[in-house]
């Protein structure tokens, strides 16, 4: 059941017009939805089956983040430093630079990603 769910996950995705999700459902969707995400992100976010994935993922972001402020420091020029990421990757960062406030919750969307953008100002 869980390949015919990841199929009809990824066809609407396709060009070829098919639709496996008239055999589900709302209930089973929801409920395969929830172990397909639970599979996903337990072994990437701080849990024990992680192994600490998720601090060895964070680490070339914290690198390239602070490297990046500390060349703004020492340059004295304006400088930002862009970097694309998804949650696993850019939560960690979030956690270590006690980022304030960094809920963002909403009905009408579901952002799948985030930017980290630091200022950096001397």
């Amino acid at each position: 059941m869980a390949v015919l769910y990841s199929l009809a996950a990824i066809t609407p995705d396709t060009e070829f017009g098919l639709s496996f999700y008239d055999y589900f459902t709302e209930e089973e969707r929801f409920a395969l939805w929830r172990v397909a995400n639970l599979r996903e992100y337990l072994p990437k976010m701080n849990s024990a089956p992680s192994r600490g994935l998720s601090i060895d993922m964070a680490k070339p972001l914290m690198r390239q983040l602070l490297g990046s402020a500390q060349e703004a420091v020492d340059g004295g020029e304006v400088c930002a430093a862009l970097r694309f990421g998804h949650g696993e990757d850019t939560m960690p960062p979030s956690v270590i630079l006690e980022v304030a406030d960094p809920y963002y919750d909403r009905e009408d969307s579901a952002p799948i990603a985030a930017t980290k953008s630091p200022v950096c100002r001397t």
